[in-house]
């Protein structure tokens, strides 16, 4: 979801901005963590680490243009 452009649903070309995101959002082991673990989690993640944290107010489709609301910081 990240390299598509939301106006054409289109996939970015040249892989950005994941691409940028890579060069300093690389996955680093947690001190203290199974060695085993560790190598499993490197294997799996192929990008960087990204996350979003958000809820729903209500039932709907969610369409480019619609407004979006920051509730708390």
């Amino acid at each position: 979801m990240v390299n598509v452009d939301p106006e054409t649903g289109k996939k970015s070309l040249d892989d950005q901005p994941l691409k940028g995101l890579f060069s300093f959002r690389r996955y680093k082991p947690e001190a203290g963590l199974d060695s085993d673990l560790a190598k499993e989690r490197k294997r799996v993640l192929t990008g960087p680490l990204l996350a979003i944290n958000c809820g729903i107010d209500s039932i709907g489709t969610v369409k480019v243009g619609d407004p979006v609301f920051i509730l708390s910081k």
